[in-house]
């Protein structure tokens, strides 16, 4: 792999904005663009909807909601460069969120976001045929045209629902998370926060500031990826996201199970 790796791309580090490493893609992505092409298989690792090391969080991005903005937007800067491209139109993105994390909501803690975004994914339509990691692999491993790696990838049910025969080549413009526009947010982060004409969405009031959260997490080693008490973890987001004044949950009702 390192042969093909990008060593100027900044690994897990939970101090650093998403903006950072995709400015870095960006940069080697082009080289690409610039010879009309793309390779088959890109792997690109966005780390902030982690959360962590709130204490000595780079650009000002020392709340979890600040850091999950970060990476929506990095996310969404991704996309948008992707699908501006002339080779928007053979392309798919695939996004998912590592792992679930075992949250208390009312269903399955298995269950974790995923994105499938091409010009060939279904738009404005819902898809209820339950799918899981191993299918993301399969459509992956279908549409590259490739091997299949053992048993489970290849006995798995293929995202085909979520794609369509018509096309919809529409570009995508990311929207910049107004939260980054304000306070304590570096104002160079995001230079599209001084474009009038960005389109950007409100900002959310923070319930709790940099020294909540590194109070919060104090003796939590964010170092590298989930080698903390997920449980412990897990009610520090949910009083510092939801409030004081709202119980957390201690038992999900399943209802949205099949």
């Amino acid at each position: 792999m390192q042969d093909n790796t990008d060593i100027y791309f900044r690994g897990y580090d939970q101090k650093h904005p998403d903006i950072y490493p995709y400015n870095e893609w960006a940069r080697d992505i082009d080289r690409y663009l610039k010879k009309n092409e793309l390779p088959n298989l890109s792997l690109v690792r966005l780390h902030h909807d982690h959360f962590g090391n709130f204490n000595n969080a780079v650009a000002g991005l020392n709340t979890a909601e600040l850091q999950m903005a970060d990476n929506d937007y990095a996310v969404g800067l991704l996309v948008e460069k992707i699908s501006k491209s002339p080779l928007w139109k053979e392309t798919a993105i695939f996004v998912i969120e590592d792992d679930s994390q075992n949250g208390p909501d009312r269903v399955d803690g298995h269950r974790s976001v995923a994105y499938v975004i091409s010009p060939y994914t279904k738009r404005k339509a819902l898809v209820s045929t339950n799918y899981n990691t191993v299918s993301m692999v399969r459509t992956m491993e279908d549409i590259l045209g490739i091997g299949y790696l053992g048993i489970n990838d290849a006995n798995a049910t293929p995202m085909s629902d979520a794609f369509t025969q018509q096309p919809d080549f529409t570009p995508y413009t990311a929207v910049v998370p107004g939260n980054l526009c304000g306070t304590p947010v570096d104002p160079n982060l995001v230079p599209a926060c001084k474009d009038p004409n960005a389109q950007k969405s409100a900002a959310k009031p923070l319930l709790h500031n940099k020294q909540w959260w590194a109070q919060a997490t104090k003796g939590f080693y964010f170092g590298v990826e989930d080698k903390l008490d997920p449980e412990k973890f897990n009610r520090v987001l949910w009083t510092g996201i939801q409030g004081d004044n709202v119980p957390y949950p201690t038992e999900r009702d399943r209802m949205n199970l099949s």
